[in-house]
């Protein structure tokens, strides 16, 4: 009986839609001369311009190596990681020579071979590094021009009960999840 009572209780907790949110608490102090700015929807972001470009130093290096492990093994992974590892270069040389408040949505970012659709429509990278950016303390957000010191992660667990079509959602937000600053969903399945 204990074991059937567990089981179901196991059910209820996995298969619950609404769970409470966890706090992400960003830096309180952020000192900058040159910062880029984010902006999307309520929500804007400032950058340390310097950080940003030591970051994208470092990813290129990094992938100019995965582009020397394939060098003479496989031609489409040493021109995927290749022409990566120059966009990000390309990117810090970019904002090495930035003024301050630029645009980080100019910035063009994408991993692959070169496409020229990747190119002018996907931000994603960008978004992604730069929501990391602020989950660890090294960018200032501003929800309807008020500086916040928490954001809120509140995670669903989505689908119809099929487990081939489940996953979940995770929402970012700092005051009203309707107004969220980024929504990731991620389905399991196949």
């Amino acid at each position: 009986m204990r074991i059937l009572i567990c089981c179901v209780w196991c059910f209820i907790q996995f298969n619950s839609s609404a769970q409470a949110p966890q706090e992400i608490k960003l830096a309180t102090s952020f000192e900058s001369t040159r910062v880029g700015v984010w902006q999307e929807g309520n929500y804007t972001i400032h950058v340390d311009l310097n950080y940003l470009q030591s970051v994208f130093q470092e990813r290129s290096t990094s992938y100019l190596d995965a582009a020397n492990n394939y060098v003479f093994e496989d031609s489409s992974g040493y021109l995927f990681y290749c022409q990566t590892s120059k966009r990000y270069n390309l990117a810090g040389f970019q904002l090495a020579h930035a003024t301050n408040g630029l645009d980080l949505r100019t910035i063009k970012i994408y991993h692959g071979l070169d496409n020229q659709s990747d190119q002018l429509n996907q931000p994603q990278v960008m978004q992604d590094l730069i929501l990391h950016l602020v989950e660890k303390g090294n960018a200032m957000l501003f929800y309807k021009e008020q500086r916040f010191f928490t954001l809120f992660s509140l995670t669903n667990i989505i689908g119809n009960g099929n487990i081939l079509n489940q996953g979940f959602e995770n929402i970012i937000y700092a005051y009203d999840p309707k107004d969220y600053l980024s929504k990731k969903v991620e389905i399991l399945g196949w």
